[in-house]
């Protein structure tokens, strides 16, 4: 298995091993890697039960392991979830003095980690790529992320195989994940970054053709492979190369999973329309190069993008509005308040395609919930 030549290649011999449930057990591919690490006297830990919007609690846990066990290398084998905690595991144990959160909270800038590398399970938020970490602190109800080189892990191992047993609503998830990350870095304020849309688009069109092979063919490893390959490219930033990356619908969705424990592609695909036709009129020709680029459609109506894109997401099982989710529809005081929570009371705001103010985030989270 790859995993101890790349254990031997940066010198580690302590692994900290993070996991979600108990699907990588039940596939037998945790024993696997232990078996591996056993034969080459490899060291380990275990850190289980991520959830999928990853706590603070739990990485907390994680630290408290590390403390004791003193690894120096911390694995995440699972999705996303697994390997953000992982990442803040990794910024945590090598910096004890101060408490974690501080750096995920804007107090602190790390200049050291542990060290993480990266076992992905799904399709989906590319975190195995990234240098990206996304946490919820469930006791202020922040959802917040922290962006360093650290983060970027060492290496990551892809077995496309892993996304056969996964709910088929997990793998359409997974998709629309991707297809945001990928989708947020084309709608930049940026113009006439011709060869960097071209590998967005590249991106999006590969999920857009081989999301609904899988779902169908759920043991076609072509598939499967195609989908990795797309995760890893959304969030390494080459998508948004020479652009300015926002995910404005992003920051919109993490108050939905943090309130809602919502899957973070459902929070986003069910966001997106709402934010698209907000925000239309601003560059309505970047819309229909969307349309035409990704879905063949030639219209200068940005409206016919908006709808393939919304038509996309229903077809592989992941909401579109509020009333397709677990949450459903919402009094008018609560979207209020999601709208005040989600850009501090009125101070905030954020945004590369258009800057969202308190009164955009009313709009487009009351036009999602219907």
């Amino acid at each position: 298995m790859q995993i101890s030549e790349y254990l031997k290649k940066y010198g580690r011999k302590r692994v900290l091993i993070v996991t979600g449930g108990s699907s990588v057990k039940k596939s037998g591919a945790f024993d696997r890697v232990c078996s591996v690490l056993d034969a080459d006297g490899i060291e380990y830990a275990e850190l289980s039960g991520v959830k999928a919007n990853p706590l603070l609690s739990k990485a907390r846990e994680g630290l408290e392991i590390a403390r004791e066990f003193c690894p120096d290398l911390i694995l995440g084998f699972g999705g996303g979830s697994v390997i953000d905690t992982a990442k803040m595991i990794s910024i945590g144990a090598a910096n004890p003095e101060y408490d974690v959160w501080d750096f995920w909270s804007g107090v602190r800038k790390a200049d050291k980690a542990v060290g993480v590398a990266a076992i992905p399970t799904i399709a989906a938020a590319g975190s195995e790529l990234s240098a990206s970490s996304v946490i919820t602190n469930e006791e202020t109800r922040q959802k917040n992320g922290y962006n360093t080189e650290l983060n970027r892990p060492i290496f990551a191992l892809i077995n496309p195989e892993f996304l056969f047993t996964l709910p088929d609503y997990q793998v359409g998830c997974g998709c629309a994940d991707i297809l945001m990350h990928t989708m947020e870095r084309f709608f930049s304020d940026l113009q006439g970054n011709y060869l960097t849309d071209e590998f967005a688009c590249a991106v999006m069109r590969t999920v857009v053709k081989f999301t609904p092979v899988l779902l169908r063919e759920r043991d076609n490893y072509d598939a499967a492979s195609e989908l990795f390959w797309a995760s890893e490219v959304s969030h390494n930033d080459l998508t948004g190369l020479g652009g300015h990356k926002g995910l404005d619908v992003h920051r919109l969705g993490h108050r939905l999973s943090a309130d809602f424990d919502i899957a973070h592609g459902a929070s986003l695909s069910a966001l997106f329309g709402s934010w698209a036709r907000h925000f239309k009129d601003r560059d309505p020709a970047r819309f229909c190069e969307l349309g035409r680029r990704v879905f063949g459609i030639e219209s200068d109506d940005p409206d016919r993008a908006i709808e393939a894109v919304d038509e996309f997401f229903s077809s592989i099982g992941v909401p579109v509005c509020f009333s397709e989710t677990q949450f459903g529809v919402h009094p008018d005081e609560r979207v209020i308040r999601l709208a005040g929570d989600v850009t501090n009371g009125g101070t905030a705001h954020w945004g590369s395609f258009a800057d969202i103010s308190y009164e955009d985030a009313l709009d487009i989270y009351r036009r999602a919930n219907r």
